[in-house]
């Protein structure tokens, strides 16, 4: 596509002549229409509003026009809308979705939810069923009914050592969630199942003990309540065994942070953290050494520039004492309601 010099130098001054306007605190929108689907960049139109000039700044969606495309650089700053993000607020619990239109189907990427003490003990239910008020893009796809078992060829002999077995795990533990049938039924969506390596997921493991440490917190007698958060890292490919299947990276890292509320209202709130992998190398023990130790144990301050994530909803003030003498919170109170050791682990 040819161009002539002196269309462009207009082009160009024009632009120069805006960006001083803006400087000087005049305020454009795109300058002139025509400037949009024009293969020329323009900074001044690549806003949401004038639909990221027509396409002009992103070499895949440029197309050649009254000027060759990438003749002032390109700049992509659009928005793919084939991916986003899904907020889904059940029974007791809240989880971030992320969604694909292309791929047809979605996984978790974040959680919260608030417990109080343990009252009532319903057990688990394991219909692990898609959630029809979910877009299909919002969550797994598989054969069937129900998900099946997350299979690969190098599972075999016993599965809490060996890497390659995955259980069903939950994201937000079933055995937190078994109060009522309503919480007892959300859990077992399979918008709250990701892979779990089996040795991670069940005892021993360092993600089957967090699900001990909070379940007993809860029922502490100085505890008012526990705020749970976090989500999953997925930043490995060389794991992602059940993308065909069931149309899902597998999460490398799970991360969690727990705050416990005091019923006295001087004292200020505790807060605990941990970064953890999801291997079967990453056992219980990882849970009392910090994270620069080799541990899962982590600063706050710490995790926030890991997982690039400002905690909003972390109180004001607070406390870290576990992070402070390197071991976690106690997960062994007589008093505790301590979960069966295979009630959540389905293979």
């Amino acid at each position: 596509m040819m161009f002539r010099s002196s269309s462009l130098l207009f082009h160009a001054l024009s632009s120069l002549t805006c960006s001083i306007a803006l400087l000087q605190g005049s305020t454009y929108a795109c300058p002139n229409t025509f400037w949009i689907a024009d293969g020329y960049c323009d900074p001044d139109c690549n806003n949401k509003d004038n639909d990221w000039d027509g396409g002009d700044c992103c070499e895949s969606t440029c197309v050649d026009a009254t000027y060759d495309c990438g003749i002032n650089g390109y700049d992509c700053k659009q928005e793919d809308t084939s991916v986003y993000q899904f907020k889904k607020q059940y029974s007791g619990f809240e989880l971030t979705l992320k969604c694909d239109k292309d791929a047809q189907a979605g996984y978790a990427v974040g959680y919260s939810y608030s417990l109080t003490k343990d009252i009532v003990d319903r057990k688990t239910k394991r219909t692990y069923r898609n959630d029809r008020s979910i877009p299909d893009e919002c969550q797994q796809q598989f054969k069937g009914s129900s998900l099946p078992s997350y299979k690969t060829d190098e599972c075999s002999g016993k599965r809490q050592s060996n890497p390659f077995c995955y259980d069903r795990g939950h994201v937000v533990m079933a055995n937190h969630m078994d109060g009522t049938s309503q919480t007892r039924q959300d859990a077992s969506y399979v918008t709250n199942i990701l892979p779990q390596v089996a040795g991670f997921n069940q005892p021993g493991g360092a993600w089957y003990e967090t699900e001990k440490i909070i379940e007993c917190q809860r029922d502490s007698s100085d505890v008012d309540r526990l705020e749970i958060f976090g989500g999953m890292i997925y930043d490995d490919e060389s794991n992602d065994f059940f993308l065909e299947s069931n149309g899902i990276p597998t999460p490398d890292t799970y991360w969690k942070v727990v705050v416990k509320y005091f019923k006295k209202s001087s004292v200020d709130p505790d807060v605990i953290a941990w970064l953890m992998k999801n291997d079967v190398n990453d056992k219980a023990s990882n849970l009392d050494k910090r994270f620069n130790e080799g541990g899962d144990l982590i600063q706050i301050k710490t995790l926030k520039r890991i997982v690039d994530d400002s905690l909003s909803t972390l109180p004001m003030q607070y406390t870290e004492k576990a992070f402070d003498i390197g071991s976690s919170w106690d997960g062994n109170d007589g008093n505790c309601n301590r979960p069966n050791p295979r009630a959540d682990r389905e293979l």
